[in-house]
C-alpha cells in the first residue's frame, strides 16, 4: 500500500469534502436562487400583478421599437486624465428611463472589461426623442478602446 499517497488522498478529502457536499449545494441554491426567485415572484404578483404588467409593457415596447434606436455623431474630447464622450442617442418610441447608455471597453492584459454607465443627461434641442449622454472617464487607454452601447434597463428586470 502506498501510505504517503493514501495520506495525501485522505487529507484532500477532509479539506475538499465540505466544499463539495450536497448540504452546501442545497443551501447555496436556496440562498442564491430559490429564495430570491420566490421574493421576486411575490413582488410581481402583488397588487393584482401590477409589476408583472409593467415589466411586460416595458419588454413589449423594447421589442416593438428597438430598431428605432440609433446614435448620432459621438464627440470625444481629451481631458487631463482621460476622455469626455458626448453621446447623442435617438430613441424613437422608447423612453430614456427604459434604457441605459454605457461606454464599454474590453479587458486588456488579463484585466476585466470596463463599463461606465450614464443615464439620460439632456434633451437634444430640436430633435424628436433625441437625448445627449455625457460620460467622463479617467484612463490612460486610447478613446478608440471604448464603444457606446444601449442596454435595456428596468430596475425590477
Amino acid at each position: 500500500m502506498p501510505c504517503e499517497w493514501l495520506r495525501l488522498i485522505r487529507n484532500s478529502m477532509m479539506n475538499l469534502a465540505p466544499q463539495f457536499s450536497s448540504n452546501r449545494m442545497v443551501r447555496e441554491y436556496v440562498e442564491q436562487f430559490y429564495h430570491p426567485a420566490a421574493i421576486d415572484f411575490k413582488k410581481r404578483r402583488a397588487k393584482r400583478g401590477e409589476l408583472a404588467k409593467q415589466l411586460h409593457h416595458w419588454y413589449s415596447t423594447l421589442q416593438s421599437h428597438w430598431e428605432q434606436i440609433h446614435f448620432g455623431n459621438i464627440k470625444i474630447d481629451k481631458r487631463e486624465h482621460g476622455w469626455s464622450f458626448r453621446i447623442p442617442v435617438y430613441l424613437g418610441e422608447i423612453l430614456p428611463v427604459q434604457i441605459r447608455v454605457e461606454l464599454y471597453a474590453d479587458g486588456v492584459n488579463c484585466e476585466t472589461f470596463q463599463v461606465t454607465q450614464r443615464h439620460y443627461q439632456e434633451k437634444i434641442t430640436g430633435a424628436v426623442h433625441g437625448y445627449s449622454y455625457r460620460v467622463e472617464i479617467e484612463t490612460t487607454r486610447p478613446a478608440t478602446d471604448f464603444t457606446a452601447r444601449v442596454i435595456p434597463h428596468h430596475p425590477e428586470a
